[in-house]
């Protein structure tokens, strides 16, 4: 039977209030009796700072049991991921919902009811029937989900929301109240590394033909010839010029396009088959893309198709693809921010291959000396670029290989 409590606890210790929702191990997390937990408990786990999801109907995997990766990506700006409860709201399956201040997680997709007479009947209506869980919650246990104020202290590993967006604790700390207003304030302690953004939806990175009224979409790669640019916003690209070669060019002028091989930056050549290729070049084929690994002759194998070629040179390690068909996510390059591995990160014209898991460093004086730090200590590798840190003390952008 449940215990009633007319009031919050305030805990004010630097371990979890529940034991079971932080574990160190992968291995830790799956040995916990499916009589001590509950469908829908989320664990973050320190081996590979990332939040696992229980299911007793889930099918027994060889490494996690019956406990499946929250799908998480981090973007500069995160995607509206997290909102607030309403009646009549089309949900996604995997997001997550607050309501009075606890998170519940979405367990498929749904419209939340609207016939009940409030939404606190609308809300136990969609509970009782499945539609949502709570996270890290039991009968007594208030949920770690909390709400960013000015000057509130929190403690590592709680869940805190703002502006409709998650983040996570990463250190013990209060927070900023010097700053005008709330907003500035998070902006501190996020760019201070005591917060870590958390996103469950990803975007597939893709690298398209460029072609004249086509619409584009944010960070899709786009190429013509040999070159290749990263469109910078949503948009449909030009059709008044004679040419696809002088719309391409009257869209980089028009800031709709960032070039990524521009000036000195390696080259971006079409793949062909019994070609030399130099060492860091990317080549391309319909809409996969590959970094050479080193100085070589493309495969000429008797009967091979292109396409045959292409995927013998990757198999040989002659090439790697950096669009892969699984999910990519392409971001900008953020302090403090969290990356995962194979993951793209660009900043300015650069563009880089997350290595690892890692969060992104914060005692750069800029962004760009933060970013220098991550790619000298081996968290990204520049695609475009002999992976060198930037000379401070010049201001552009165009470096000789």
């Amino acid at each position: 039977m449940a215990i009633g409590i007319a009031d919050n606890f305030l805990y004010q210790g630097r371990k979890p209030l529940d034991s079971r929702i932080v574990k160190d191990t992968i291995a830790d997390m799956t040995s916990m009796a499916e009589s001590i937990i509950y469908d829908g408990i989320m664990v973050y786990n320190k081996e590979t700072s990332k939040f696992y999801v229980f299911n007793s109907n889930n099918s027994v995997d060889a490494i996690l049991k019956k406990w499946r990766e929250l799908e998480t990506g981090v973007a500069t700006t995160p995607d509206a991921v997290i909102e607030e409860y309403k009646q009549g709201i089309d949900l996604k399956k995997n997001t997550l919902i607050i309501y009075n201040n606890e998170a519940y997680l979405v367990t498929k997709d749904f419209t939340s009811n609207n016939t009940e007479a409030t939404v606190d009947d609308s809300f136990k209506y969609d509970l009782d029937n499945g539609n949502l869980v709570p996270i890290n919650k039991d009968d007594y246990i208030d949920t770690n989900c909390l709400k960013y104020k000015q000057g509130e202290e929190y403690t590592t590993d709680k869940l805190v929301k703002h502006n409709n967006k998650l983040y996570i604790v990463t250190i013990d700390f209060t927070a900023d109240i010097i700053e005008a207003n709330e907003d500035l304030s998070f902006e501190k302690d996020l760019k201070a590394g005591n917060l870590v953004a958390i996103v469950t939806e990803r975007k597939v990175s893709k690298v398209l033909p460029y072609t004249q009224a086509t619409q584009y979409d944010k960070d899709t790669l786009v190429y013509i010839g040999s070159e290749i640019a990263r469109v910078d916003v949503d948009y449909t690209s030009d059709a008044t010029q004679a040419t696809v070669e002088e719309s391409f060019d009257f869209d980089v002028a028009n800031s709709k396009l960032v070039p990524i091989n521009s000036g000195d930056f390696v080259a971006v050549l079409p793949y062909a088959q019994d070609t030399d290729y130099l060492e860091n070049s990317l080549v391309f084929l319909d809409e996969k893309i590959a970094r050479v690994e080193a100085n070589y002759h493309s495969d000429n194998t008797a009967g091979n198709t292109l396409e045959q070629s292409f995927e013998a040179d990757i198999k040989n390690n002659k090439i790697s693809l950096i669009n892969t068909d699984h999910v990519q996510i392409m971001n900008q390059y953020a302090q403090s921010n969290m990356y995962f591995k194979d993951t793209l990160v660009y900043n300015g014209n650069l563009i880089t291959r997350v290595m690892k898991d890692f969060i992104a460093d914060s005692t750069g004086a800029n962004i760009d000396d933060s970013f220098d730090k991550d790619v000298t200590a081996g968290n990204l590798l520049v695609l475009n670029k002999e992976a060198e840190p930037r000379n401070t003390s010049i201001q552009t952008r165009n470096f000789i290989l």
